[in-house]
């Protein structure tokens, strides 16, 4: 038997908007103390839509396919970031991440509820918590103020959802591609 692997499905920002979030990340790291948060990677940056802690690779045939095709319904999209946000709130922050508008949250609300479903249809639990959909920039290790930090606004098109394998290490987890889901 196989033992489980941890999964995400994710949106990533396309390669071509990534030289304008490493510009606000390299303007964000000047404002706040490296002592006071851990960045995230650029290469890492991503919304999730859904993780499972604990799914065994059998598996993973079949869910493709099921998300595959649920996802054929969904066109691009626009994502806007307009500023920083403090999650999970602004009182006992652990991470910093970019404020995405109501709009844009309602269509990531929507392709998360579909596969959340797609992994319940298999077998899953779904997840405990409520779906908040944000993209870390850095996880806080000790109070930083991010009060009076302005960036500029910027926009990228979701136009695919990756399955991710999380494997833990000690330089923190690697994130391996399984699977790209084009949204038409």
């Amino acid at each position: 038997m196989n033992s489980p692997i941890r999964i995400f499905f994710a949106i990533t920002p396309p390669k071509e908007q990534q030289k304008i979030i490493a510009h606000v990340l390299q303007q964000l790291q000047i404002k706040i103390p490296s002592d006071t948060v851990r960045w995230t990677p650029l290469n890492k940056l991503h919304i999730t839509l859904h993780f499972l802690k604990a799914f065994d690779l059998k598996d993973l045939e079949n869910l493709s396919k099921k998300v595959e095709e649920q996802l054929k319904q969904f066109p691009p999209f626009e994502i806007s970031v307009e500023g920083l946000e403090l999650f999970p709130s602004g009182k006992h922050p652990k991470v910093i991440s970019f404020n995405i508008p109501t709009r844009e949250k309602n269509e990531i609300l929507e392709l998360a509820k579909v596969i959340s479903n797609e992994i319940k249809n298999c077998g899953y639990p779904p997840e405990a918590r409520p779906f908040r959909p944000h993209l870390t920039l850095a996880r806080i290790q000790k109070p930083a103020d991010v009060d009076n930090i302005n960036i500029k606004h910027f926009q990228f098109i979701a136009n695919e959802v990756i399955l991710f394998e999380s494997r833990p290490s000690i330089e923190g987890s690697q994130y391996i591609p399984l699977k790209k889901f084009s949204l038409k």
